[in-house]
């Protein structure tokens, strides 16, 4: 028996691994009567608000759940009782030298019986592909508002936490019905018909253009190709024949308005019925609910308890959205989420310019167009690439017939929209001649410079960079195209450490390197470019087959010409928080 794992899961669990601490981590992921897949991993160790798996698995969408457990070595893990008391068979990942991964992994059923299985490595893709593969994805917003009589912090508190739970019961009771937008049709009564065939929903409506085919991020699901907008109502008609005189009560009291916004995803299976579909809708508003309850207990102020709302973001590694509930007015602790889901504290991963803005329209330029490609055929090689998301900015975009001098410009660009997607600034990508009124402010170009075709190169993509989003960088010199074989090792070290974008200029063009294959043993590179001299439409097949996007041999450079590397630098951040410009 075999067990799916993406590869960025796996690596927390190796770093849990290699700090040979008692650490427990909880592993999540999708599972059917066939395929289980762990999509994700938290730590357990963070505090008595997280000792429940509804308090964990209320950060994701219904469907991911809570399925195993790594226990660090420690058998005896309240935790893992719990997880057997839940009565549905679990996982259990062990460190074991002797197994392939270094991990053992065995599948505990509800009769105890143990089986051990193997680790099959799914890439992010992999696993994506899977999950849109398999199943539907269901988007419900509610917005609502709770009336609470209280000036006191405690007393406000607790009236608004049994107002959330009292919603919560509501949510849970027959009177809560769904409408499907798309489709226009009511979901009410349970019945155990298939809801595909109800609501007409199949794979052909989701996927429609080659762009959404290929956009095989965790950003993907936000987008109307990929799922189906539900609104939910409550039936109000009173069954009884009783009539009733409407009464009008006037208190003198302060009362609070604390509005509660909601916005769930559920990932469903196929072939479940429109009962199962009605208590997976539930099920996700219910979810946030108590990721709403501990925000709740987290406040310290009258003032952070005005309202409250679902923010979705997409960690780089992930492959689907993390939910997590934020105060309208507070100072959100960073440290904690970074703990959580244990990502590094060096960089902004949690916060508001991270958020994902749903049904927002979608970017006129192609993202990650590197993933899905081949992987090149160097012996004993390993791939260092770009962390996160940027776009794909080359010649002809944006109405501007830049063709003949604009390359280095669209690799700025590119940058640029790096560091706006992993939150580091709220800056637009700049234009061709905002990128030159830059290099005029800072004095390295004449007035004159602005509305030129001038070309520029890695040096003032440097001072643009540093100007416009206060980003430094590292510039490489090579004096023959020739030594950029032997950069390999400098260079899989940025993409490592830094993961940003590399512009390359050197004799009469430009290109960005996105990462390098490079073999420790032997010293040989390979080079993934994005290159900007594409003036063809938004189409990743033509983008890869024909390699604008793909992997280089290093006689991809001119042998003779030299070359600058400006190779940008995160900014510092050692708390998980940023100052954005």
């Amino acid at each position: 028996m075999a067990v799916r794992f993406v590869k960025e899961v796996l690596s927390k669990l190796y770093d849990a691994c290699d700090n040979k601490c008692n650490k427990v981590v909880l592993l999540l992921g999708y599972q059917d009567e066939v395929n289980t897949v762990f999509t994700e991993c938290v730590n357990a160790d963070i505090g008595e608000d997280f000792d429940t798996f509804e308090a964990v698995e209320s950060f994701f969408p219904f469907g991911i759940s809570v399925r195993g457990i790594f226990t660090g070595g420690n058998n005896d893990s309240a935790l893992e009782k719990k997880l057997k008391s839940r009565g549905k068979g679990y996982f259990k990942a062990e460190i074991c030298s002797h197994e392939h991964f270094g991990l053992k992994f065995t599948k505990i059923d509800i009769d105890g019986a143990e089986k051990n299985c193997k680790i099959e490595e799914l890439s992010k893709i992999e696993a994506i592909k899977f999950l849109a593969d398999n199943t539907i994805v269901f988007h419900v917003e509610e917005i609502t508002a709770l009336f609470v009589e209280s000036s006191d912090v405690k007393l406000l508190k607790n009236k608004i936490l049994q107002q959330l739970a009292n919603l919560e019961k509501k949510l849970l009771s027959d009177k809560i019905g769904f409408y499907f937008k798309s489709q226009k049709k009511l979901l009410i009564a349970d019945e155990n018909s298939s809801f595909s065939n109800y609501l007409g929903v199949n794979d052909k409506e989701r996927i429609k253009n080659n762009q959404a085919t290929h956009f095989y991020s965790s950003r993907q699901f936000f987008d109307d190709d990929f799922h189906h907008k539900v609104a939910m109502f409550e039936n109000v008609t009173n069954d009884s024949e009783e009539c009733f005189v409407p009464t009008l009560t006037i208190s003198k009291d302060l009362f609070s308005r604390v509005q509660i916004s909601l916005s769930a995803f559920s990932f469903i299976d196929k072939t479940s019925t429109l009962i199962e579909l009605k208590n997976s809708l539930t099920s996700a508003l219910c979810r946030q609910i108590s990721n709403i309850k501990f925000c709740v207990r987290s406040c310290g102020s009258v003032n952070q308890l005005t309202g409250f709302s679902i923010n979705h973001i997409c960690l780089p590694n992930s492959t689907h959205q993390i939910n997590f509930c934020r105060a309208v007015y507070e100072d959100f602790e960073m440290k904690f989420l970074h703990k959580l889901f244990m990502e590094p504290c060096d960089r902004p991963l949690f916060t508001t310019q991270n958020t994902v803005i749903i049904d927002a329209q979608r970017s006129e330029v192609l993202l990650n167009t590197h993933e899905g490609l081949k992987s090149p055929n160097v012996q004993d090689g390993k791939i260092f690439a770009v962390s996160g998301l940027y776009g794909y900015h080359h010649y002809m975009q944006d109405r501007i017939d830049d063709n003949g001098w604009g390359c280095a410009y669209r690799s700025c660009q590119t940058i640029v929209s790096w560091f706006r997607y992993q939150g580091y600034t709220l800056s637009p990508v700049p234009s061709h001649k905002e990128i030159q009124q830059a290099l005029v402010d800072v004095g390295d170009k004449p007035k004159k410079f602005v509305g030129s075709r001038l070309w520029i190169g890695s040096i003032e993509i440097n001072n643009v960079l540093n100007h416009l989003l206060d980003v430094t960088s590292k510039i490489m010199f090579v004096s023959r195209g020739s030594e950029l074989a032997m950069k390999g090792r400098e260079l899989a070290n940025h993409f490592e450490e830094q993961g940003t974008p590399v512009m390359i200029g050197g004799g009469v063009l430009a290109h960005t390197i996105l990462g390098v294959c490079f073999s420790e043993i032997t010293g040989e590179t390979k080079f993934l470019i994005l290159d900007p001299h594409y003036t063809g439409s938004e189409d990743i097949k033509t983008i890869q087959s024909k390699g604008w996007c793909g992997w280089k041999g290093p006689d991809f450079w001119d042998q003779t010409a030299y070359y600058n590397l400006c190779l940008p630098q995160r900014p510092t951040v050692t708390d998980g928080s940023f100052r954005v410009y």
